[in-house]
């Protein structure tokens, strides 16, 4: 049966501190920006069904976050405004179905919720006891490095810039011979599991657990054509959602007393580690321009994935049982 409520602003905040909150992904700031959280599970046939289930039109607004909450089993859909200016509005059911679908088809294959910006809206999938986090991003250090400088130490800069720019237009400008780069992400994903990783190597019974530590190193990975390689990663980096609490590599040493729990069976203790993850359009062009600019001649999909580091209070991994 489902749980179909309207809430304002004020009874989500409520709803939001009694529940289990994931780590800070931060909600779309553009319009066809997805962002996806994979330590938010929901069973995406419950989803299904509240999205067959949606009838007439939505209301959202006004205010940040309020608007429509449906549940059902392990699923939940809320329909918010995402722009803290936003006034109460209506959206037709089948419009917010399709924008549910947006959401499954980008962060479903992680296994993972999100939350999909159109307009002023969000649409957002998610679990009625793990829900999407509104705390503030923090940025990775590539990005802090220019937010965090000094008023003054700005100001001179700025100058430094004029000077610079009045300069130039007294002399012709000779663009830099280089192939420059471009990234525009399209989709982030928080918290998303990479590739098991055995902590015992041997095949255990049921009931069995596993006694052997080992360490492991994760490192970032860059998925682009080989004619980006050689300068495209440091623009992704840029580019990208990313923060502080991933990194190039990870180093974990690995053990547990999980039990292995195969009825009749057997299986591995396995670890999984947890990343953050951008899938977004890289460019290149032969030259860029004396302002900056790049001059893009090609673009293909690209994705960067960087590992949760450890000793920043964040979950870095997640050890389960694989049967065989």
């Amino acid at each position: 049966m489902l749980s179909y409520k309207t809430f304002r602003a004020s009874a989500i905040t409520a709803l939001l501190k009694g529940t289990l909150v994931s780590a800070a992904v931060g909600y779309p700031e553009f319009t066809g920006e997805t962002r996806c959280d994979g330590l938010i599970r929901p069973t995406w046939s419950n989803c299904d069904t509240i999205a067959q289930g949606l009838q007439g039109t939505l209301s959202a607004g006004p205010g940040f976050l309020a608007g429509t909450v449906i549940s059902q089993g392990n699923c939940q859909l809320r329909f918010v405004a995402c722009d803290p200016e936003a006034q109460q509005f209506e959206t037709e059911a089948s419009t917010v179905r399709s924008l549910m679908s947006i959401v499954k088809d980008t962060c479903g294959v992680a296994k993972a919720g999100g939350a999909y910006r159109q307009g002023q809206a969000c649409v957002v999938v998610e679990t009625p006891t793990n829900t999407f986090s509104k705390r503030r991003i923090v940025k990775s250090s590539v990005e802090r490095g220019v937010e965090e400088r000094g008023v003054e130490e700005r100001g001179v800069e700025e100058r430094k810039r004029q000077e610079e720019s009045s300069q130039e237009e007294k002399r012709q400008c000779n663009p830099p011979p280089n192939p420059c780069f471009t990234y525009t992400e399209l989709t982030f994903i928080a918290n998303v599991r990479g590739d098991p990783i055995k902590v015992c190597e041997n095949v255990l019974p049921d009931g069995a657990s596993c006694t052997q530590t080992r360490a492991h190193t994760t490192t970032e990975n860059l998925e682009v054509g080989v004619e980006f390689e050689g300068g495209i990663a440091d623009v992704v980096k840029v580019g990208a959602s990313f923060t502080q609490v991933s990194g190039t590599s990870s180093t974990e040493t690995l053990a547990t007393q999980i039990t292995v729990k195969c009825p009749g069976s057997q299986g591995y203790v396995v670890w999984y580690p947890l990343f953050e993850q951008s899938t977004g359009r890289c460019g290149k062009g032969s030259t860029g321009s004396c302002a900056g600019a790049c001059y893009q001649e090609t673009e293909e999909t690209c994705t960067m994935k960087r590992p949760i580091v450890s000793g920043l209070g964040q979950l870095t991994g997640e050890y389960d049982v694989q049967c065989i």
